[in-house]
């Protein structure tokens, strides 16, 4: 506002102020692995004689951190800890700011880095051919909501996910069966198996098993009424690519075998 002394005249304006976030104190690298942990100390500073608090405001997935930072007064040696927890494989920005009404905003850019993890190794299986075995996987949900996995085959001839997919509940854990079913004798057969989600990423294993010759499978026990003719019905599974022929021998109670049956 500007004013005549003598006459008491006066001309205002209105005026709009437009305020910019200042530039970056620096440029933090973090690098982490998917589910694993990594931290970075921020070295901050308090000009004023008297304590004051900080707002942290994080932006950018898998950073984790205090939400308010309090430096005594005159403190030169204040140490903020950041972690960086990413649950994706991915190559993102983030940053990190510091807000206090008195001494104003300080912030910081976050190159973030989520490298995908090594596939887990699981221990080899043995199985007799024509038999089928299983391992048993247990996955973590370390989030507050619940997820459901899906399982992805790479050899759907030799193994399998049991079940196909799971529901994790909140903070919780759930455990699904790899199984191998053998089609070749003493060949190693392999295969790579993920539990997938959109907001977890992948867990890889590596899976491998090989088979051996067949041994005695379990007990059946046909019944049938005295004097009369009654049927059994035997499943057999061929596990293998190409035709197979067998022999079928015949044993009776008193160890005498009948003539063997192609």
């Amino acid at each position: 506002t500007f004013t005549n002394p003598a006459t008491d005249q006066f001309v205002w304006y209105t005026m709009e102020v437009e305020v910019d976030s200042p530039l970056q104190e620096q440029t933090i690298d973090l690098s982490a692995t998917v589910r694993k942990v990594v931290s970075v100390e921020i070295a901050l500073v308090n000009p004023l004689p008297e304590p004051i608090t900080f707002e942290v405001v994080l932006t950018g997935d898998g950073l984790l951190g205090d939400r308010t930072f309090t430096l005594e007064g005159s403190e030169t040696n204040g140490v903020y800890e950041l972690f960086y927890s990413p649950l994706v494989a991915k190559v993102h920005e983030g940053s990190i700011a510091f807000l206090n009404d008195r001494v104003g905003e300080f912030w910081y850019k976050l190159n973030l880095t989520a490298d995908p993890a090594n596939a887990i190794m699981l221990e080899p299986m043995a199985c007799s051919v024509g038999g089928k075995t299983s391992t048993p996987v247990t996955v973590e949900n370390p989030l507050g909501k619940e997820i459901v996995l899906t399982a992805v085959v790479e050899n759907r001839t030799n193994f399998a996910v049991e079940p196909a997919t799971v529901a994790l509940p909140p903070y919780g854990t759930a455990t699904v069966h790899v199984e191998y079913v053998p089609s070749s004798l003493g060949d190693l057969e392999t295969s790579s198996i993920s539990l997938t989600n959109p907001l977890l990423g992948d867990w890889q294993y590596q899976v491998s098993g090989r088979g051996e010759l067949p041994g005695v499978m379990p007990e059946h026990t046909p019944t049938a009424t005295v004097g009369e003719a009654t049927s059994y019905m035997l499943s057999f599974r061929n596990p293998f690519p190409t035709n197979l022929s067998v022999d079928i021998v015949l044993d009776a109670d008193d160890g005498a075998a009948d003539d063997p049956m192609s």
